[in-house]
């Protein structure tokens, strides 16, 4: 009984997650709703036969079956039909054609975090008329290759986790986007709301700042506005004004980063998105059904690929550990990571190597700006309750150096 009362919604929309507001406008509760990934690579290669972890791209063809039992014996609801497609929203991150199990585990991860993300704004944003959401599944009870999950079996959070948890700040800056894709010479509505969960947090002349990046890191447009924020859980709104995209720009991504000040410039909050314009959206019957009503995800078997044109724009980042302390089995690390280059740092990324573990951040896979220093919490458990002497902290971007520390 996930949905036992009238009014509440159990649904998995395999659609533009910006529908939400629209397809449950006057829902007061939705009930349990998420997208499937697969989960991180180091729990996985520990209960599966390592050769099975190749031509992942063909993963749902009767082929595949019969040569991956194990793989298939781990996967949860396989069934291309039961299953929304995360296969698709990981071909707009990267080249799903032959992937590795580390390419693709990150490509649906973060194909998931970006349905969650937009999913859970939006709907927060249409309070007080929808008042409860419950993301399905925070964790899942044994080890498996793909499911809804935010927590593997092996109780190792994957990508979305962080994802949907940062829009559950007190306070949380988002941008109301219409929709994810576009077509190049189209203008696009930008309205930055503001959800406040706290009570008691009274902001006076806020200042909100939306950028339009392109796919270079190069600055398009910025929009500046400011509010007063209420005291009382509410949601405000702003609208910011237009931006147009080049009647040239085709088949890229590009980035929107929305960002809330207090009066005396202290970042408050920030959320980053990254539309684009595809193929299918030249074509007018495509660009008519999307524009009109919720439609399958599409694939892109061609790109355009989000991480492999973030990786040709670098920044340089350096990392210290500013904190060791272990016990029971348990190890807490406070890392401090700079970037030090001209660009921002796309999908800062913190991971534990060399022994098994699982271990939980304050943030992970974030947007980290130019001259910014972000200090990050990591919390480590050992899987045979000591800390192993090749275990290393690792810290990297999309886009940025790679940093060992040995722990």
């Amino acid at each position: 009984r996930a949905s036992p009362d009238g009014g509440s919604i159990h649904t998995y929309p395999d659609m533009d997650p910006t529908w939400y507001p629209k397809q449950y406008r006057y829902a007061p509760y939705i009930a349990e709703t998420g997208m499937h990934s697969i989960t991180d690579p180091a729990g996985l290669y520990q209960v599966i036969n390592p050769d099975e972890f190749k031509d992942l791209g063909n993963m749902y063809s009767d082929e595949f079956v019969a040569g991956h039992p194990d793989f298939i014996h781990h996967f949860v609801e396989f069934n291309p039909a039961r299953v929304p497609r995360m296969l698709s929203r990981a071909s707009h991150v990267d080249n799903m054609a032959n992937p590795s199990l580390e390419s693709i585990a990150e490509a649906t991860q973060v194909g998931a975090g970006e349905f969650y993300q937009v999913m859970s704004e939006q709907v927060q944003a249409n309070y007080p008329v929808t008042t409860g959401l419950m993301p399905w599944v925070f964790k899942r009870p044994w080890p498996v290759v793909s499911a809804i999950h935010l927590v593997d079996g092996f109780g190792q959070p994957s990508a979305p986790y962080y994802f949907l948890k940062r829009t559950y700040q007190n306070l949380r800056v988002m941008c109301q986007l219409p929709r994810l894709l576009w077509k190049a010479g189209e203008t696009i509505d930008i309205e930055a709301k503001v959800l406040n969960v706290s009570a008691g947090t009274d902001l006076k002349k806020a200042t909100i700042k939306v950028q339009v990046i392109n796919d270079r890191f190069e600055q398009l447009a910025m929009l500046t506005s400011t509010l007063n924020i209420n005291p009382e859980p509410s949601v405000s709104g702003q609208k910011m004004g237009t931006y147009t995209l080049p009647t040239d720009y085709h088949n890229r991504h590009f980035f929107i980063v929305a960002e809330l000040y207090d009066e005396v410039g202290n970042l408050l909050s920030r959320a980053d998105y990254w539309p684009r314009t595809i193929p299918q959206m030249e074509d007018q019957a495509f660009y008519d059904q999307y524009t009109s009503e919720p439609v399958a995800w599409p694939t892109l078997t061609d790109g355009p690929w989000l991480k492999p044109v973030v990786g040709k724009v670098k920044t340089k980042l350096t990392a210290k550990l500013l904190q060791q302390q272990s016990n029971s089995g348990l190890t807490n690390l406070e890392v401090e990571i700079s970037n030090i280059g001209k660009q921002p740092c796309f999908m800062t990324n913190i991971n534990i190597e060399g022994s098994g573990r699982q271990f939980v951040c304050d943030d992970n896979f974030f947007w980290l700006a130019p001259a910014e220093t972000r200090k990050v919490a990591v919390r480590v458990q050992w899987d045979d309750g000591i800390k192993p002497d090749r275990a290393k902290l690792k810290v990297d971007g999309w886009n940025s150096n790679k940093i060992t520390i040995k722990l």
